[in-house]
């Protein structure tokens, strides 16, 4: 192969490569010198969604709400056989405001052992108490992708003050103006309107989380404090929901505070439960010299920030740093406890849980930890001792309905299915759901299953693992089959 560059040639594969195609070296007899050979790369099930999805998403988020509203039903049509595709979608359209969209993707999902918890939590969350026609729909989700993500409060109240029908019909499109009005720090109008969706519509937690924060100035934030109370008693389950929620009340913390130190830890508090580990550690860093007897539960939440992000030594840093100035914060403990794990250092780690387990907002995470250390630590008993009470005490601990699914036959299936439908995003429960179809010899259900997992991290060994074992089972079928049908055919035959 005579080449003039090598290098030229190896960026242009490398860039074909990056725009989804396969590029490959042939001889062309007729000009009798290599050429490069190119085919596009057929794009997997999972790819082509998650690529329209965030399309429409986009879309909505600038603006084109009608493109958005089709490409989400299209969406919707396409995958009427996908219970995961659906799920999804029903959670995102109830958000952005396309409830009949929301509705129609959740009627069309089949397994509802999965599904019902999600479907549930989510119109608890977002749902309007009286149903909205489509065409109002569009106008009402315009006006929240103005307010949301396009800076335009103060046009979408306007606007939206001038359909009196919609205010008259929909509790939503008095929350919509509750929150073009608190965005523009206007308290008194948000309040008037907020007042009016929740008295027509009590139930819904997204509009009871804007009254506590736009209530947070009346009566030394009791009202706020009242509400917060009332939603986390709401029995929301579910993981994204319940992340959702944590963040909420971290951000109520932070505009109650009244001291200039309070109002930095609990914004980074509400940075980090958001999962903004760089911001959460930027405003921990700004606080540290504003209140030094605190630094400790600065270093702490420091410590968590910098172990999510995975620099493990700085976390452990910034732990010894904590104790220095108090041995005993909650946050610091749970850190020390991760790090002592991670390094197999096991009685060290179940002591440091143990301190962390006597916070309250903690201690649901702290018996987690306690019993995946006393797994690795060979006491299975003792583990599932814990998940048991686990279950037993909290309605959303996911991990532990997986783990006594493993150890418990008879109930496997039900307690994997119970751990995926409080996280949805749990990989490991969507393989050991395809193992247990496998096991059955239902090779559809299994590859829907691992279809999930792939979708979720197509990085996984142990979705490769088992994605070949379905290789391995489908191919002897398909021999036996064949074997079969050729047995019929010579009988014919005779």
């Amino acid at each position: 192969m005579q080449l003039k560059s090598k290098l030229i040639i190896t960026t242009i594969i490398s860039t074909l490569f990056a725009n989804t195609v396969f590029a490959e070296m042939v001889f062309d007899p007729i000009l009798q010198t290599d050429i490069i050979k190119i085919e596009p790369i057929k794009q997997s099930p999972n790819t082509v969604f998650k690529k329209n999805f965030k399309s429409a998403v986009d879309k909505f988020e600038n603006l084109n709400i009608k493109i958005s509203y089709d490409d989400f039903n299209k969406l919707i049509s396409k995958n009427h056989k996908n219970d995961f595709y659906l799920l999804v979608l029903a959670d995102k359209t109830a958000e952005l405001g396309f409830f009949d969209l929301s509705k129609q993707a959740s009627s069309k999902i089949e397994d509802f052992d999965i599904s019902n918890n999600v479907i549930e939590n989510t119109k608890k969350f977002y749902f309007p108490k009286k149903s909205i026609t489509k065409s109002d729909i569009l106008i009402l989700a315009e006006l929240y992708s103005n307010i949301v993500y396009n800076d335009q409060a103060k046009e979408s109240i306007t606007e939206l003050g001038q359909y009196p029908r919609l205010l008259n019909d929909y509790d939503y499109a008095n929350y919509l103006m509750a929150l073009g009005y608190y965005k523009l720090n206007d308290i008194e109008n948000a309040k008037q309107y907020i007042k009016i969706a929740t008295e027509e519509n009590p139930e819904n937690i997204n509009y009871k989380i804007l009254k506590s924060q736009i209530f947070t100035g009346d009566k030394k934030g009791k009202i706020s404090k009242k509400l917060i109370k009332e939603i986390n008693e709401q029995g929301i389950t579910t993981q994204r929901l319940s992340d959702k929620l944590e963040s909420s009340n971290e951000y109520v913390s932070y505009l109650l505070a009244k001291k200039p130190f309070d109002k930095d830890y609990y914004l980074g508090r509400y940075y980090y439960a958001e999962g903004n580990y760089v911001k959460a550690s930027r405003i921990f860093m700004t606080a540290l010299g504003k209140n030094k007897k605190n630094n400790a539960l600065l270093y702490s939440m420091l410590a968590r920030c910098s172990y999510a992000q995975g620099d493990y030594k700085k976390a452990e840093d910034y732990c010894d740093k904590a104790c220095k100035i108090d041995a005993n914060i909650p946050d610091c403990m749970m850190t020390m406890g991760d790090i002592a794990s991670k390094n197999g250092n096991y009685k060290n780690a179940l002591k440091y849980y143990k301190s962390a387990e006597s916070d309250n907002q903690l201690k649901q995470e702290a018996l987690e930890k306690m019993a995946s250390v006393y797994t690795k630590m060979s006491n299975p008993k003792r583990a599932n001792d814990i998940y048991r009470k686990l279950i037993k005490d909290y309605n959303n601990s996911y991990i532990a309905y997986y783990k006594i699914g493993l150890v418990t036959p008879d109930k496997e299936l039900d307690y994997l299915k119970k751990a995926v439908s409080l996280n949805p995003s749990y990989q490991d429960g969507w393989i050991d759901l395809a193992r247990v179809m496998l096991d059955k010899g239902n090779i559809s259900l299994a590859k829907s299953y691992l279809a999930v997992a792939n979708y979720l991290d197509d990085s996984s060994f142990r979705y490769y693992y088992y994605q070949s074992l379905l290789n391995k089972k489908e191919a002897e079928m398909n021999s036996i089959k064949n074997s079969n049908d050729g047995l019929n055919k010579i009988a014919g035959r005779e």
